[in-house]
C-alpha cells in the first residue's frame, strides 16, 4: 500500500487506473482497495482524484495558467471533467480558488 501511495504521489495520479494501483498492491480488487482504505481512510480513486486536484492547484495557482490548459495534465479527458472534480472536492469552482488564494 505504501508503494501505490508513493506511485499516486509521483505521478500526481495522471495517467493512473485504481486497475495500475492495485496490482502494484497485489492481489485482487477488493482485498486491494479494502487494505488500502484501512490504511489511508480512503479508497484508491479517491486518492487519485485528490492527487490530480492538488496538482491542478499548482498549476494554476503558481503559474496563473487556466483549467483549459491544464486538464490533460492533470489526468483528465476535458477542462469540464477537471471542473466538476475541482468542486466536487474543494466546493469552488477553479477561478473561485484560485481567486480565494489571492486574498490570502
Amino acid at each position: 500500500v505504501l508503494k501505490a501511495q508513493d506511485l499516486i504521489r509521483s505521478t500526481s495520479g495522471c495517467g493512473l487506473s485504481v486497475a495500475s494501483v492495485v496490482a502494484v498492491i497485489g492481489g485482487g480488487r477488493r482485498s486491494a482497495e479494502m487494505r488500502f482504505r484501512a490504511l489511508t481512510g480512503q479508497s484508491i480513486g479517491s486518492a487519485i482524484v485528490l492527487a490530480r486536484i492538488e496538482l491542478a492547484k499548482r498549476l494554476i495557482a503558481r503559474d496563473g495558467r487556466a483549467v483549459t490548459s491544464v486538464y490533460a495534465e492533470c489526468g483528465y479527458a476535458s477542462d469540464v471533467a477537471l471542473r466538476r472534480a475541482f468542486k466536487r472536492v474543494t466546493g469552488l469552482s477553479p477561478q473561485a480558488w484560485r481567486d480565494s488564494q489571492s486574498v490570502r
